[in-house]
């Protein structure tokens, strides 16, 4: 069971007070951890909104061993109307005992406010009209429940600009087998994720990821809006899990990924997509055992050898799964970065295209 320290409590007790004298729309809720060399990027993103209406930023450190607090601490002295920090003294996250969904729940309550945006602080926003627009939407439209858009991907080990994320999530269906909302660039109704926390306790699940859930809740019980435009720029660090070079970071992050999409296949009772989710899994460790020279091959190079492919991609490695000379062809080519980006983005453009 989470409970709270006594200086966190405090911390949770001041910003109700503030919010009561002046209720916001939004509470923008960035979590930070290490991330003193970035930090500044994400606040100055949140300062700079221009909008019509009052919000507030709850910045969560979770007891950083770096500067970040420090900078935190600054910039709420500085924008003392807009920033305020939850400074923990002890780590949330490591407990693993459901603190951190606590502490959120907590601050969203307190805040009274109608929506809930959410930007790590290695992320940062980059159109001060987000919020604005994003609100505009909501207000106009009750039936829907998110919005999101597209941003810019900053690969922080080789320190440039490359590709973009976010596409139009089309259905449920669609986003059961690939995550395609940003979390820097959503802005959610408050009752929604707090429903979401109440039914699913994503605490309990020990799932490796906390957006990926939330969003698939979402779109089953409502829906999201896309904004074809970029509002911002996600950070890819080399420790990232999705991101990691290292085979069983990978492995890892595949493995809960599944078992969300599987979660969620009996939650919603679409026993119909289990094919196609099973597809996309396999999918990507074949993919990555001929990247990395995995030994485990054996297991995925069977399942394509059985399967009838409903994709370029799956049609492809059902090909290389029945061919040694095929299959060998190919990881030479997913092994050439230039080639597997190019397969890559050929590959989405043909689920996209059989989708719409």
């Amino acid at each position: 069971m989470a409970s709270l320290k006594d200086d966190t409590v405090i911390q949770l007790q001041r910003i109700s007070t503030i919010c009561k004298l002046k209720v916001p729309v939004v509470v923008v809720w960035c979590m930070t951890y290490n991330h003193a060399n970035y930090i500044k990027e994400a606040l100055d993103g949140f300062v700079t909104q221009i909008a019509s209406f009052p919000f507030i930023v709850i910045v969560h450190d979770d007891a950083s061993s770096d500067k970040t607090s420090e900078i935190v601490c600054e910039y709420g002295e500085k924008y003392s109307d807009i920033i305020y920090p939850i400074i923990e003294t002890e780590n949330q996250y490591s407990k693993q005992d459901g603190s951190l969904d606590y502490i959120m729940k907590a601050a969203i309550k307190a805040t009274g406010a109608k929506y809930i945006a959410m930007c790590e602080g290695d992320d940062y926003w980059t159109d001060p009209l987000k919020l604005q627009k994003q609100v505009n939407v909501l207000e106009k439209k009750i039936e829907i429940g998110g919005v999101y858009s597209r941003v810019q991907c900053y690969f922080q080990g080789h320190r440039k600009f490359e590709g973009y994320i976010g596409k139009d999530y089309i259905s449920f269906e669609n986003l059961l087998r690939e995550n395609t909302i940003p979390t820097l660039t959503v802005l959610i109704r408050k009752e929604l994720l707090l429903k979401y926390i109440e039914e699913i306790k994503p605490e309990r699940q020990n799932w490796e990821m906390g957006d990926y859930p939330m969003w698939l809740w979402i779109a089953y019980k409502s829906k999201f809006y896309f904004m074809n435009e970029i509002t911002g720029v996600y950070r890819i660090l080399n420790e990232s899990v999705s991101h990691s070079d290292s085979v069983d970071r990978h492995i890892e992050f595949y493995n809960s990924c599944r078992d969300i999409q599987h979660y969620f296949i009996d939650y919603s009772h679409r026993f119909d997509l289990l094919n196609w989710v099973e597809e996309y899994y396999n999918s990507r460790m074949y993919q990555l055992c001929l990247e990395q020279n995995y030994i485990e091959i054996k297991s995925y190079r069977d399942y394509f050898k059985t399967i009838k492919p409903t994709s370029f991609k799956t049609k492809m490695f059902k090909i290389s799964a029945n061919y040694r000379i095929c299959e060998y062809l190919m990881k030479i080519c997913l092994q050439n970065i230039f080639i597997r980006k190019l397969y890559n983005n050929i590959n989405k453009y043909s689920l996209s295209s059989r989708r719409q």
